[in-house]
């Protein structure tokens, strides 16, 4: 295991091919050779020189045939969502903070901060991590109501389950510092390009750490590889933000958490003729409606209620790739961090030093709604003794690059983030699920509806996990056993669902 210095990370590989590189020689030979190559036939005398040609030229899919699966420890949860998950060639497990407590010792300090600087910053987040314990238990009187709307008190694991739903709750408080351990599984091609963007990320310094752990893990197997992995970039020199930026992106979101802005024009015709051309029909053999009910409708086609996503083997399903939709969004850092995991609906976000201001704006968990008036406060009182710890950061002379390490969870996250009607099917089907993370669920009930009020047929189709068993014939209706939510979403439209934790 390697660990940087300054940093809390460890980094070590846990599975990976013993050559890489010959692995990638001999699938380039492979193209052009009558029979197969193997790695074991390519030494580095014979294989360097072609390598050296693919990668300048930009043939790089044969870097992709390695996958390397790394066990990654201490790296920040900021870092995870500014770098890591930032694009979609990867896999992650990564611990839990929603049901998993987070250790008081799990926390990373820039090592870039000035001594005082740092002190302010160890001060503030102890005083974070001791609100955030404080808050999961006074968080606990509100969420034993909620939890015992949907199950009797009686019930096994009840109190476990209050416990997890106000920690769920209290992790707002938590500064984006907190550390995570994970298994994170890339290419070489991926790993080539991570290593060479740290610096374009708003957490470089971290991220820079990461990545030669990562690469230096690597060459400890196979040594050869280290002539071949690119430098650092540099980030070119771009325009000062303009201060009204978050008071315009605010003003077109309104309430809401999130809002349409484009639309494919006559969605339900396109996704209505992508069906019909996959079953070689004609509008005069198959109306719009009903082929959209073979593309998007359980009951009409059961391969929607199956585990397995097999959008991109059922040539009915490949039409919903036809079909685009855009939205302008707003979430807490928190739950943007889950919602970046649904890699296909990609976003494009400011930088959080960019948007935060001298006030930062909020999210709150909806329990907090229902706790007491004292509880309330002492919530409030914690995000703004964090707020004055980071603004006495920067006062002493920390970057705010590193200063952004202090601000909450809660923090809000501006995003323009858009996804085809695959990808977004999918994402539905998770996240309208009574289980999902409550802002992420609120958000996809939000643009379920608008769907619905600009492509009709599209829309009603869109559906949480039990109702698409449901419409499939499938049994159970909940896929999730015993973590069913206690609530019968099937039974009702989606403008009746009411959800507070």
């Amino acid at each position: 295991m390697t660990q940087a210095a300054g940093w809390s990370l460890k980094v070590r590989i846990l599975s990976m091919g013993p050559a890489p590189f010959a692995e990638t020689a001999a699938a380039a030979r492979s193209c052009y050779s009558a029979r197969p190559v193997l790695p074991e036939g390519l030494p580095p005398e014979r294989w360097g020189d072609l390598l050296a040609s693919i990668i300048q030229a930009g043939h790089h899919t044969t870097l992709a045939h390695t996958h390397i699966t790394f066990l990654v420890e201490g790296l920040s949860r900021h870092c995870i969502w500014a770098f890591l998950h930032r694009h979609p060639f990867y896999n992650s497990e990564q611990v839990s903070q929603r049901y998993v407590a987070v250790a008081v010792d799990a926390m990373a300090v820039p090592p870039g901060l000035p001594p005082a600087a740092a002190n302010r910053f160890r001060q503030g987040m102890t005083a974070m991590m001791a609100a955030y314990q404080t808050m999961t238990e006074a968080l606990r009187p509100a969420a034993h109501a909620q939890w015992s709307e949907r199950f009797p008190p009686k019930r096994k694991g009840f109190e476990r389950d209050v416990g997890k739903r106000a920690m769920e709750s209290a992790r707002y408080l938590l500064p984006l510092a907190v550390t995570a351990h994970l298994h994170h599984t890339v290419s070489l091609l991926t790993l080539m390009r991570l290593h060479a963007a740290a610096p374009l990320c708003e957490t470089p310094d971290e991220a820079g750490a990461l990545t030669r752990l990562m690469v230096e893990a690597v060459i400890a197997i196979d040594p050869e590889i280290a002539r071949f992995i690119p430098g650092p970039v540099a980030r070119d020199p771009q325009p000062e933000v303009d201060p009204g930026f978050v008071a315009d992106f605010d003003a077109r979101l309104g309430k809401r958490t999130s809002l349409l802005v484009h639309a494919t024009d006559n969605g339900d015709r396109a996704l209505a003729e992508g069906v019909r051309a996959a079953m070689g029909q004609t509008q005069a053999t198959m109306s719009d409606v009903e082929a959209i009910a073979w593309g998007l409708d359980p009951a009409r086609n059961p391969l929607l209620g199956l585990p397995f996503n097999l959008t991109e083997h059922d040539a009915r399903l490949t039409a919903l790739h036809h079909v685009h939709y855009t939205f302008h969004k707003k979430l807490s850092h928190t739950a943007d961090s889950q919602n970046q995991r649904h890699r296909m609906t990609p976003a494009t976000r400011p930088r959080l030093v960019d948007q935060v201001g001298e006030n930062p704006e909020t999210i709150d968990p909806s329990l907090l709604a229902g706790a007491d008036e004292a509880v309330q406060a002492e919530y409030r009182q914690a995000l703004e003794a964090g707020f004055v710890a980071w603004r006495e950061v920067l006062a002493l002379g920390g970057d705010p690059l590193d200063a952004a390490y202090l601000l909450p969870n809660a923090v809000a996250v501006r995003m323009v983030e858009s996804g085809d009607l695959a990808a977004l099917r999918h994402k539905m089907a998770m996240r309208l699920c009574f289980n999902a993370q409550e802002e992420i669920w609120r958000a996809a009930v939000e643009e379920a509806v608008q769907i619905g009020q600009r492509h009709p047929e599209i829309g009603k189709l869109l559906l949480p996990p039990c109702t698409i068993r449901d419409r499939a014939g499938v049994r159970p209706l909940c896929p999730e056993g015993e973590r069913y939510c206690g609530v019968p979403v099937w039974k009702y439209e989606i403008q009746e669902w009411e959800r507070v934790i």
